[in-house]
């Protein structure tokens, strides 16, 4: 007998980090991130707080309180794969709207919008290089390009 016992939990965020594998765009990402996981047997069942049991559950992460800033992290890269790349196009828009994954009330809309993208150019995590691209309050897109920097560098740049 289960105690119907259900539980949430506020985690504070700052980014998102999706995972792509299964997502040809940051919508479906999105929806699979936000999707119900039956917790049903084995390694796989939730530890209840109330009886201390085992027990059969479904859990769901959503999104309780929109950030004003939204930042996206794909996740592209799995111990699974050997830190090999996912390699593939993630397609995402100018907007997104929010507000289907939130479950905190909210009167207006959740449409955020694209300001940049950072990119790694390279099959692993071992190398590679970064590149982004960056809009600007005219509305154009800037490619600024990472190069390798040294710390000594970076410290004549701060004084």
């Amino acid at each position: 007998m289960q105690c119907s016992f259900c539980s949430n939990k506020f985690d504070p965020f700052l980014d998102l980090s999706l995972e792509i594998l299964k997502a040809e765009s940051l919508q479906k990402a999105l929806v699979h991130f936000t999707a119900k996981e039956y917790l049903d047997g084995g390694e796989r069942q939730y530890q209840c707080q109330r009886c201390n049991q085992k027990v059969k559950a479904l859990k769901q992460l959503t999104i309780h309180k929109a950030p004003h800033v939204l930042t996206i992290h794909l996740k592209r890269f799995g111990a699974h794969q050997h830190w090999q790349k996912i390699d593939k196009k993630v397609h995402f828009g100018p907007a997104l709207d929010l507000k289907p994954f939130v479950t905190g009330s909210y009167d207006g809309d959740l449409k955020y919008t694209l300001y940049g993208v950072l990119v790694h150019a390279g099959s692993n995590t071992r190398c590679g290089h970064y590149y982004c691209f960056v809009r600007t309050s005219s509305g154009m897109w800037n490619l600024d390009t990472l190069t390798e920097v040294r710390l000594l560098d970076c410290a004549s740049q701060i004084g």
